[in-house]
């Protein structure tokens, strides 16, 4: 009992007598052990170990005492007796499996670093007793003689013979790990895969990197890339899957930059890679509000980027043009992204991209308002001005600057451009492209030859709607830029959208209305409409070709090839350009077909008349602005319609076609 506490403690306990059992010297165990040798005190000497060996003693020499045998550096006076202790000792080995794998694990462990002492005469002597000796036991040996000297390449054809990874050999051994020279040995590898060049070998390399930590796997595929070795299917698959900027964890950003431009070889990968995954970036919800982008925006520039992955085995130099206030470039150096970009002091707050595309220059505006497509000729200058070292490269700037041709980002801009890219430039999407990326089913279908499918023409009706405004806010634009020679003409795009809906009707009339406007496209187009008409007469047909002639000499692109393609020499033609037009302007068969109105009942025109409100105080008020002009044009309205479609007309947005029909309206009404 403590005196101090109070507390009661057990006694402690007094160990009985111990339970060992007697056991008889002729029994069963006496028997099993009196045949083990015990280990001489004091240990005996390499000498008498040697003699014990002559004398085919060896069993009596114990476990303890060979591995004092192998934990020192024995050496001895000549090379004689060196060679004749190897001879003996390695006799005796072979005799003993587990002996030799003590022998040959302790040596590696010696070879690794971990041992400071191991018999030079046992390690000299290793390549004399390999060819004595068969199976693991030779494996484990030629791993101990490449370790010897060091060569990891051997090490490496080795586990290729074994059927393991480099870093498994040593554990596929038996043997302790090199973790000295691991390194060393799993690059060995890539000389394996170079001197078997065959698919067997590029299996076994892709298990190598698949076992391999972040470190080696990235020093493996350089060294692959670098000394360009052969890459066969499975390889190239697993680079596929691990290496290229769109793969999950990719080590796209870990490889060195050389290495990079050997996978975008090998996969014709191009810079719009890069580019996509920035854009992925860009369109993440997570970075919604760090880049104040709306989700209309987001659907946009998802939309485009599809679209412009069509062409991407073709682009070639990509850069960026960001505004100093947008976050995307922090974005990207964060993300360590290695695409090429400038920040830009512009007033313009738009992101916008440069890329080559075989003999062209594509600046793409990226989000905002009237935001369009431009083409350059690919150049020296343009090259350098836009790729080269220009610190100063602004939207503002590139837009500027005279372009080949321009196009919007309205409704179904995708088949415009894609039919601008391939008739006027002679731009196709990669090879072997069936459908259309960006596209709705139905309308991405494309053949090499016809381009895409053209569109239902109720979708076509809408662009002819949406493109006025579109085209209005880019010339306001471009005129506040100075931009004169840029202007984009809203009758020529329509032109175009006339003749592919299949309305002949007007598509010469709104094209020969820009002609008079000086766009140098529509008279490109007009002029070429013209020559290949086999109805219109000799002399509008040489007015035409005076034309072309006149605009190669001003420098317009597609006139320019079209001379040097017809062998037309450019020169500078006086064209009656009033007198070239006049018959597509005169519209004789609406005027003399126009009805006399008592209500509006009898207009017969379908589209039209479902929009009507007869019973109300603003009966057009469904009409867009061509229905209004198609109304005035074919039907002969009384007064009091003239003033309701005047009325109408005043609440419109004031642009050119509304004034001039509101102008044609109020000479009627006097």
């Amino acid at each position: 009992m403590s005196l101090s506490s109070g507390i009661q403690f057990k006694l402690p306990r007094i160990p009985k007598t111990n339970t060992l059992k007697n056991v008889s010297s002729d029994g069963a165990l006496a028997r099993e052990l009196n045949h083990r040798p015990v280990p001489q005190f004091p240990p005996l000497t390499i000498q008498q170990i040697l003699k014990l060996i002559e004398n085919g003693s060896e069993d009596l020499i114990t476990p303890i005492e060979w591995l004092g045998v192998f934990q020192q550096d024995i050496i001895f006076d000549g090379d004689e007796q060196g060679i004749r202790a190897a001879t003996l000792v390695w006799q005796a080995i072979g005799k003993n499996e587990r002996l030799g794998r003590l022998a040959l694990f302790v040596a590696a462990l010696h070879l690794d670093g971990r041992q400071e002492k191991f018999p030079t005469f046992l390690l000299r002597s290793l390549d004399i007793v390999l060819p004595l000796i068969s199976g693991v036991a030779a494996q484990r040996t030629r791993w101990l003689i490449a370790l010897r000297d060091k060569h990891f390449v051997k090490i490496a054809a080795l586990a290729y013979e074994c059927d393991v990874v480099p870093a498994q050999l040593s554990h596929f051994l038996k043997l302790p790990n090199s973790s000295r020279y691991r390194n060393s040995i799993v690059l060995g590898a890539l000389d394996v895969l170079e001197q078997y060049d065959d698919e067997k070998a590029s299996l076994w390399f892709v298990r190598c990197l698949k076992e391999s930590t972040t470190p080696e796997t990235i020093e493996l595929i350089n060294g692959v890339l670098k000394r360009r070795l052969p890459i066969h299917q499975p390889l190239k698959d697993w680079l596929e899957k691990t290496c290229l900027p769109s793969a999950t964890n990719t080590l796209w950003f870990e490889v060195s930059a050389d290495v990079r431009d050997a996978l975008k070889a090998l996969f014709k990968l191009s810079a719009f890679y890069a580019f996509q995954n920035v854009m992925d970036m860009m369109c993440a919800h997570e970075n919604k509000r760090y880049l104040n982008i709306t989700d209309d925006e987001i659907s946009r520039l998802r939309s485009r980027v599809r679209f412009w992955s069509n062409y991407s085995e073709m682009v070639g130099k990509l850069r960026l043009i960001i505004p100093r206030k947008s976050a995307l470039h922090t974005l990207m150096n964060s993300n360590q992204t290695s695409l090429d970009f400038v920040i830009s002091n512009d007033k313009e707050q738009d992101e916008a991209v440069l890329f080559e595309l075989k003999d062209h220059i594509v600046f793409l505006v990226l989000r905002g308002n009237c935001s369009e497509i431009r083409l350059f000729e690919n150049i020296s200058r343009n090259s350098n001005r836009f790729f080269g070292n220009n610190a100063a490269l602004s939207v503002s700037g590139v837009r500027q600057l005279a372009c080949s041709a321009i196009h919007d980002h309205v409704k179904l801009w995708q088949y415009f451009c894609e039919k601008m890219l391939r008739v006027q430039f002679n731009i196709t999407p990669n090879p072997n492209i069936q459908e259309f990326s960006g596209l709705r089913p139905g309308l991405g279908h494309y053949d090499f030859r016809n381009g895409l499918p053209k569109p239902p023409l109720k979708l076509i009706s809408e662009r002819e709607r949406y493109l006025e405004d579109w085209y209005n806010a880019f010339n306001t634009r471009e005129k506040r830029l100075g931009n004169t020679s840029n202007s984009v003409s809203h009758l020529t795009e329509l032109y175009k959208i006339r003749k592919v809906s299949g309305n002949k009707k007007g598509f010469r009339t709104v094209l020969a209305k820009a002609v008079l406007n000086g766009d140098s496209e529509a008279s490109y187009l007009y002029s070429l409409d013209l020559v290949s008409d086999p109805d219109e007469p000799r002399n509008r047909k040489k007015m035409a070709e005076s034309l072309i002639k006149q605009l190669a000499h001003r420098g317009y692109p597609l006139a320019v090839k079209l001379c040097e393609k017809i062998n037309l020499k450019p020169n500078y033609e006086n064209v009656d350009l009033k007198s070239l037009v006049t018959k597509d302007l005169e519209e004789p068969s609406f005027r003399k077909n126009k009805q006399r109105l008592i209500t509006l009942d009898k207009i017969k025109d379908d589209s039209i008349k479902q929009k009507l409100r007869p019973n109300t105080d603003r009966p057009f008020v469904g009409l867009y602005i061509n229905e209004f002009e198609k109304l005035f044009s074919e039907y002969e309205l009384n007064s009091s319609e003239l003033k309701m479609v005047q009325k109408e007309l005043s609440r419109r947005t004031q642009n050119a076609r509304v004034k001039k029909l509101s102008d044609e309206v109020s000479n009627k009404l006097k």
